[in-house]
């Protein structure tokens, strides 16, 4: 199987439009206009790396770790409980077809989809 198809070249191409950005160089409404767009890319982004997570939890624990939050914690800087979300998260949004088109779209944050999908789920 392997990785998504492209998607090492789009990390090299966020990563270095990221690192070429020069805000000094904005007016206010390109000011405004980046802010969007780059809260669009968070977004989407966010919400692929929760599938891809839910997808690692239900393949089995990494090697060397407790289980698959744990793994994601220590990969991604952040707290078991809040990898632990990102899982359920993921999981939810394999099966929320209207959410994780808006959340793919970049039109919800990742409090927002955790939110929703948690909401429709109950």
């Amino acid at each position: 199987m392997g990785c998504a198809p492209g998607l090492s070249q789009l990390r090299q191409a966020v990563c270095g439009a990221a690192a070429a950005f020069e805000p000094a160089l904005l007016d206010r409404d390109g000011a405004v206009r980046a802010v969007s767009a780059w809260s669009a890319i968070v977004n989407a982004a966010s919400a692929a790396r929760d599938m891809a997570a839910a997808r690692l939890a239900q393949c089995g624990t990494p090697a060397g770790c407790r289980d698959s939050a744990e793994w994601l914690a220590e990969h991604t800087g952040t707290s078991n409980a809040k990898a632990k979300e990102r899982i359920r998260t993921g999981e939810r949004l394999r099966k929320q077809d209207r959410t994780r088109q808006a959340a793919t779209e970049g039109k919800l944050s990742g409090e927002q989809t955790a939110l929703i999908t948690d909401s429709v789920d109950a």
